[in-house]
């Protein structure tokens, strides 16, 4: 199964690194949407027609954080990965909060644009290996438990049937039923 990025958007304050993003992910296949965070808005987080398999936000941004912008995606996207990138790495309550909210990995500024990239793929590819599995294990329970009601639904057919079966002989106990050709 090939499973590919195709599609993300990257938040950052600063648009020299949102363009640097944009330009070397499209180079490697990913449609990349970049935005500074004051030009974000609802319909760009949310796209109703195409929606993105990732998001990576800048940790510090002013007004609105990544944080911010994680908690806003993992409401209404709870299995998307969303990835932070920040300079502030060595921050333990910057990092406590990424985790908090469920982030699906923190990226260092600084790091190349390829080690960025790489870390982002291997990371989507990993998720989506992982959901894929995950599915496929609650569909195989499901059907089994399934399985399982249905014969325990089907062996109380059988005695239910000889319960009318006997109470139609105690009620006939000649055992000569009314057939269809009689009525």
């Amino acid at each position: 199964m090939n499973i590919s990025l195709h599609s993300m958007l990257f938040v950052d304050d600063e648009p020299e690194i949102v363009g640097g993003i944009v330009e070397y992910f499209g180079y490697r296949g990913v449609s990349v949407t970049g935005l500074t965070h004051s030009d974000l808005t609802q319909e760009q987080l949310f796209p109703q027609n195409n929606p993105y398999q990732a998001y990576m936000f800048d940790l510090c941004m002013q007004p609105v954080d990544g944080l911010d912008l994680l908690a806003r995606v993992r409401e209404r996207l709870p299995r998307v990965p969303v990835f932070l990138y920040t300079a502030y790495g060595n921050n333990p309550d910057n990092l406590h909060a990424a985790i908090d909210g469920d982030v699906t990995k923190v990226i260092l500024k600084g790091s190349s644009l390829s080690k960025i990239y790489d870390a982002v793929d291997a990371t989507y590819k990993g998720t989506i290996r992982v959901e894929t599995a995950c599915r496929k294990t609650f569909l195989g329970s499901t059907l089994s438990v399934l399985a399982h009601n249905l014969r325990i639904a089907l062996s109380g057919v059988g005695p239910f049937l000889e319960l009318i079966h006997n109470q139609l002989a105690e009620l006939n106990p000649s055992g000569a039923y009314l057939s269809s050709q009689d009525i």
